[in-house]
């Protein structure tokens, strides 16, 4: 995804949700997210998600997980005390949480799970080529809004306030 994210920039909105799968191969992935929605309260939440999907098969096969994850967090530059008590705190739970029940919600039951424009991407698609045909197409398919006809500016601006504010949220944040 990074790929595709540097590949488009601002020309797409890209959204993670977490979706820790329940089975017991996956037993460590709730904690996983919580930790790097953690990282995210310090804006380093893709940081610690690409070292925490880098390196899955090192820590879930390792009881000392935690010590690895601490690990991943003095690399990527974290205040380690606060980034444990916010893995230990309620608000980066609940983040997790409510991505799962937003996933149940509508159906989902593997990962990764590609939405675009709030069309399943077929598992076969999400490649990065696959992707770049997908998007490529719907942004060929978007029209430019078009100017408006005259010098005044609009009455009200507070929906592109409420957008620009929005658009500089963490990512972790907007995806919430």
């Amino acid at each position: 995804m990074e790929e595709i994210k540097n590949a488009y920039g601002s020309r797409i909105y890209f959204v993670y949700r977490n979706f820790p799968l329940k089975i017991p191969a996956h037993d460590k992935t709730y904690e996983a997210s919580v930790a790097a929605e953690a990282a995210g309260m310090q804006g380093k939440f893709f940081e610690m998600a690409r070292e925490l999907y880098a390196n899955q098969k090192e820590w879930s096969a390792n009881p000392a997980y935690k010590n690895l994850w601490k690990g991943y967090a003095e690399k990527i530059g974290l205040n380690i005390d606060q980034w444990q008590n916010d893995a230990a705190g309620l608000p980066a739970k609940q983040r997790v949480d409510l991505d799962l029940k937003r996933g149940d919600a509508i159906g989902i039951n593997s990962t990764p799970t590609v939405f675009l424009n709030n069309v399943a991407v077929p598992p076969s698609k999400v490649t990065v080529s696959g992707l770049k045909e997908l998007i490529d197409a719907e942004l060929a398919k978007a029209k430019p809004a078009a100017a408006p006809a005259s010098n005044t500016a609009p009455e009200s601006n507070s929906a592109a306030s409420s957008n620009a504010s929005d658009a500089k949220k963490p990512a972790s944040e907007v995806n919430k």
